[in-house]
Order: structure tokens, then sequence, then C-alpha cells
């Protein structure tokens, strides 16, 4: 596995209101707010990204996250495109320090934050 600092992998996908009642179903997450007028996604359904981003692009198959930490720092809403980012901000060995960066819509940054990855 070729990694170097500055790499960076996303992936984007549309929150619809299917999605949301589905992982609110999946969850047993039943807050009003994920059902009301605004249909703020739960905040997993990011987390959940960031695991799939790091697990099908960057680093790849075989990692694992050991450490996380995110800042939501806006909602997802129903209807918004989700981009989440993962940049390769430091190797030690096996253990990769990704910077993660979550916007919807293309501009408005929704979180922000660290993950530590351990490659296979």
């Amino acid at each position: 596995m070729n990694l170097a600092v500055g790499d960076r992998a996303r992936i984007v996908i549309s929150v619809t209101e299917d999605l949301i009642a589905k992982y609110g179903d999946a969850s047993g997450d039943k807050n009003p707010i994920h059902s009301g007028d605004l249909k703020i996604a739960h905040g997993l359904v990011a987390l959940g990204l960031i695991s799939r981003v790091i697990s099908e692009k960057l680093p790849g198959p075989g990692s694992v996250i050991a450490r996380q930490e995110i800042d939501f720092t806006a909602p997802v809403l129903v209807d918004d495109r989700l981009a989440i980012a993962v940049i390769v901000d430091e190797i030690q060995g096996r253990k990769v320090w990704l910077a993660i960066e979550g916007k919807t819509n293309g501009q408005d940054r929704v979180l922000n934050g660290f993950c530590l990855v351990l490659t296979p």
C-alpha cells in the first residue's frame, strides 16, 4: 500500500427521506428532528460514510478505524448532497492519521475532524 501525505479520497451521496427513515428504523432512533419539517439526517449517517471511504478507497480494504474525533458544525438535511473527504495527514508505519472533511452541496462544511486508521 503506497500512501503519501496529502493523498485524498472522497465519496458523495444524496441524502434522501428514505435513507433517513431506514437509518432510523435500523438504529431505533425516532427523535422527531429526523422526521419533522427539517428532516435532519442522523449524525451516524455521515460517520458511516467516513468508514465507507476509508474501507473502499483510502487507505482501502482491511483498514480499521482505531480512533476518531469529529465535530459536527451544521446539520445535514434531506435533499442535501453530502461529500465526505479523507486526507492523509501523517503516516507512522501501519498507523495513518487522516483529516476528515464533510460538506453539503459542494460548499457548506458540516463536519471536520481526524481519524487514526490501522492499515493491513
